[in-house]
């Protein structure tokens, strides 16, 4: 913190030393002595040490990222992981600062047809990114008896991991298939998508067969919104999916290497995603909601 503000801190610290140094009447026989030795100047020390620290954590810093992957995690991938390393190492190359990233998997109460309990979806996250420095696992949507919106995730996370005295930013990082599911008429409200990207931003990672940077141009508002929006391309293209791995599971075919051996033997002990999933009619949460406002 001192290297970032050496101006204002030798400014600090001269204007400290001639104040302290000039000597004060303070006795009834006219003698002097040092402002040092005066109690109340200690408080006056501790005020102008704790402004110095203040500034200098506040101005002239780098604004800290922190990342938000929201979904379904149906199982979590590695695919998922890797969007947190890819994002950390793009923005870290524009010259930004990347604080924490987080998981925060959907309710039950979105409704989509194989979608195993929070529960399980939680644990299998946790065991994911049991050997990860930087990234956690965030339980409050999960637990929600009801479907909340993305926006309202949001707002009580960019609140709730907010430090007072930081310059903070959290950002949403997904895919390109979520970026291009703000076209799919009724899932999303547009005040909310525009909430969302002009608020928080977006940090979208390429899939193939997905072109996020056409999506943009196409679209009036993201081009509007476009500085909050960082596309980051895949050096290796990897399609892996969620979806992928519940279909090898349900032909008894092996997903080793496509997730952590935690959550492999955590799907195995608790035999997940082994059966053929029955019909399911319900229309997701958000169309429900959606249509109703």
């Amino acid at each position: 913190m001192w290297n970032r503000q050496p101006n204002k801190l030798a400014k600090l610290l001269r204007y400290s030393y001639a104040f302290f140094k000039e000597p004060v009447v303070s006795q009834p026989c006219g003698a002097t002595k040092s402002r040092f030795c005066c109690n109340w100047n200690c408080l006056l020390v501790a005020k102008l040490f704790t402004t110095a620290m203040t500034e200098g954590s506040n101005n002239g810093c780098a604004t800290e990222i922190s990342l938000i992957a929201c979904g379904s995690f149906n199982p979590v991938t590695y695919m998922h992981l890797r969007l947190f390393e890819l994002a950390r190492d793009f923005l870290r190359s524009q010259g930004k600062s990347v604080r924490r990233g987080y998981i925060s998997p959907v309710s039950d109460g979105y409704g989509k047809k194989e979608l195993v309990s929070a529960q399980h979806r939680l644990a299998m996250c946790k065991l994911a990114i049991s050997n990860s420095s930087w990234i956690e696992v965030l339980d409050w949507e999960a637990d929600q008896p009801h479907w909340s919106p993305t926006v309202q995730v949001l707002k009580k996370y960019a609140k709730s991991l907010h430090c007072p005295g930081s310059s903070s930013k959290l950002m949403v990082l997904c895919g390109a298939d979520f970026l291009e599911s703000f076209a799919i008429t009724g899932l999303w409200k547009p005040e909310d998508i525009k909430t969302i990207v002009a608020d928080y931003g977006l940090v979208v990672v390429t899939r193939p067969t997905y072109d996020p940077d056409k999506f943009i141009q196409n679209s009036d508002l993201l081009q509007e919104l476009a500085a909050n929006i960082f596309v980051v391309h895949q050096p290796f293209e990897n399609d892996l999916s969620s979806t992928q791995i519940r279909r090898a599971l349900r032909a008894k075919q092996s997903i080793r290497y496509l997730t952590p051996d935690p959550v492999i033997d955590y799907i195995v002990e608790n035999k997940l995603y082994s059966q053929i999933p029955e019909m399911n009619n319900e229309v997701l949460a958000p169309f429900r909601v959606n249509a109703k406002t």
